[in-house]
């Protein structure tokens, strides 16, 4: 039977939302006799989500061995499935935050790469939640809020650092403990709060960030080197229009 290149890139879209299903079902999926990491869905149990898991694990390596051809995806499907334009997947791209198929035409995007995007798409936008804080955590946020409503990007904290080594148009403020807020700037005088989590030694904000704004390194300043966020709340950092439309696109802000 022959298959068209169209077909090929539908097989292609089915194998990476069964990849994404496959990671789902895993993280609830008991290891070597440990607790689920998460609870199952309602009205479900291990052994039949493991049961289900086994029956997906099998559809997809059929599938995989039928798709040897339908490595990627084409621009406009990969824009449909990270939920974005087609102008910020060739952004990404362009940046190398998105990966090609090599000497593919048209166009492919490698499927690996489509799905590192989707996570931490996926991980900032519920990251941007206020959820999981104790009661004093609340507070240093809702005054972190507060401060940000009165003094602008003064409130911000410190400037994070590009991969070029110079300034960032992204700010990150140091909560209570172990919390950071990332803000953003944009042209109209707003300010859109585009991460709310924990740092640890294994897990920088800053790294998931950059997965998906261009030029922005996954590593931090030390915290003497780091610059402030701005002087004067009337001069805030300046976003691209490229990283204006991601920030939009992303967040809906």
């Amino acid at each position: 039977m022959l298959v068209g290149k169209r077909d090929e890139h539908q097989v292609a879209y089915a194998v990476v939302e069964l990849e994404d299903a496959r990671s789902e079902l895993r993280a609830v999926v008991p290891d070597a006799g440990r607790r689920p990491r998460r609870t199952a869905a309602a009205g479900s149990n291990p052994q039949s989500v493991a049961a289900a898991l086994e029956l997906l694990e099998g559809a997809l390596e059929r599938l995989e061995r039928g798709a040897a051809a339908a490595r990627g995806l084409p621009v406009s499907q990969a824009a449909q499935y990270l939920g974005v334009s087609e102008p910020t997947v060739r952004a990404w791209l362009k940046r190398g935050l998105l990966r090609k198929v090599p000497r593919s035409k048209p166009l492919l995007i490698e499927r690996s790469s489509l799905r590192r995007v989707h996570s931490a798409v996926s991980e900032l936008r519920a990251r941007g939640q206020v959820q999981g804080m104790t009661r004093r955590e609340r507070r240093a946020y809702d005054a972190a809020v507060q401060a940000l409503r009165g003094e602008g990007c003064r409130a911000g904290g410190k400037r994070l650092m590009a991969s070029a080594g110079d300034e960032y148009p992204l700010c990150q403020r140091a909560l209570y403990g172990a919390w950071r807020m990332t803000t953003a700037y944009r042209t109209d005088g707003s300010i859109v709060i585009v991460a709310l989590a924990k740092h640890a030694e294994d897990e920088d904000p800053a790294a998931t960030l950059s997965e998906i704004f261009p030029g922005l390194s996954a590593r931090g300043r030390r915290r003497s080197e780091q610059p402030l966020c701005c002087e004067d709340p009337a001069a805030p950092p300046t976003m691209s229009p490229e990283l204006e439309r991601i920030l939009f696109e992303v967040f809906g802000a």
